[in-house]
């Protein structure tokens, strides 16, 4: 194999500070998403969808915390994944997968979720844009066609990404690493385990869900196979893959609060889904949803909205001015703008 240009590892930097819901592993409060705003003259009305709360079962090579990201210091594209190989699988061939997860960190790069199969993520199995990611949180992309558990290939989950400079958008545990599984990292079209190649031993926080075809997600029924082990998920080469079955969130959902600029607006029952704002005036609004729990609030659903026209003020209304008589005679007045206009 090919080995990447070496010169590349400066590219990859890696953010150290701590993230305002980091530490959260077991306990995520997961917000609503979905967020969608229509605009009828100065009335905005937001609908949403609530957050999933559903039990799942799901494997993963993180340890879930996620105060960890990774990016390239002069922005790009590039790929991460983790990968399970078909001896990994042979216990869950024939069940399928209904949804993915990611923990993903920088607002300002674009996502596209991916799972792929073959040892090299030969093949694209599913591919979607995620058009409402979840920063500091689990972003969830549920698949219209699960995919089933064949168990003859490898499959690989994760996701590609563009990012501006010194973004961090890919987030990650504390480590160490699963070298060559939880770490996978396409960059200028190889796929390299993150912790051989550029020394970053963590795991990308990527959750791989399982169902067995009915419409509940958790599998009581399957059985722990022997070469996995809920309590040492890392270390020895025995133990490659974590297994979980429990709640994404077991908090109890109390209701929403709804933002307009960062301002309360108003606290939703949980069991509403919509909520009227009558704005202000003219101008472009910022809405948020936030789920709320009895230990607080999650981030935000986001929505941007203009109402109305884009409007001219022209500051004074009027002006006047002398101008002398005579046979021939001009003066010429310049108007000039020294706002901006938001067309969007």
């Amino acid at each position: 194999m090919q080995k990447l240009n070496k010169m590349k590892i400066a590219a990859f930097t890696i953010l150290l500070s701590m993230l305002v819901f980091a530490g959260i592993s077991q306990n995520i409060l997961n917000p609503p998403y979905n967020l969608q705003a229509n605009v009828m003259e100065d009335n905005v009305s937001l609908m949403w969808s609530p957050p999933d709360t559903t039990s799942g079962f799901y494997l993963t090579y993180g340890d879930e915390t996620s105060e960890n990201a990774i990016g390239l210091s002069d922005g790009g594209t590039f790929a991460v994944a983790a990968r399970w190989e078909p001896s990994q699988l042979v216990s869950y061939q024939g069940s399928v997968i209904p949804k993915i997860a990611f923990y993903l960190q920088d607002n300002n790069s674009s996502y596209s979720a991916r799972i792929w199969k073959g040892e090299n993520a030969d093949t694209v199995l599913f591919m979607q844009d995620i058009v409402q990611p979840v920063m500091g949180g689990w972003t969830y992309v549920t698949l219209d066609n699960p995919i089933e558990i064949a168990a003859d290939e490898d499959i690989w989950v994760g996701y590609e990404l563009t990012q501006p400079a010194f973004a961090f958008p890919a987030g990650t545990d504390y480590g160490p690493a699963v070298a060559g599984y939880g770490d996978m990292l396409n960059y200028n079209g190889e796929w390299v385990s993150m912790a051989e190649e550029f020394f970053l031993d963590f795991n990308f926080n990527i959750r791989m869900y399982l169902s067995d075809g009915s419409e509940s997600i958790a599998l009581s029924n399957f059985k722990v196979p022997a070469n996995y082990d809920y309590e040492q998920p890392s270390g020895s080469p025995e133990f490659v893959s974590a297994i979980v079955n429990q709640p994404d969130n077991i908090s109890e959902l109390q209701g929403y609060n709804v933002y307009r600029n960062d301002e309360f607006l108003s606290f939703v029952d949980a069991g509403m889904l919509s909520y009227d704002d009558i704005t202000p005036g003219f101008g472009t609004f910022q809405y948020g949803v936030t789920a709320v729990y009895p230990e607080g609030e999650s981030l935000p659903a986001a929505a941007t909205v203009q109402v109305g026209s884009p409007e001219l003020v022209v500051e004074p209304q009027s002006i006047s001015d002398t101008v002398e008589t005579g046979p021939n005679f001009s003066k010429i007045i310049t108007l000039s703008n020294i706002g901006t206009v938001d067309q969007s």
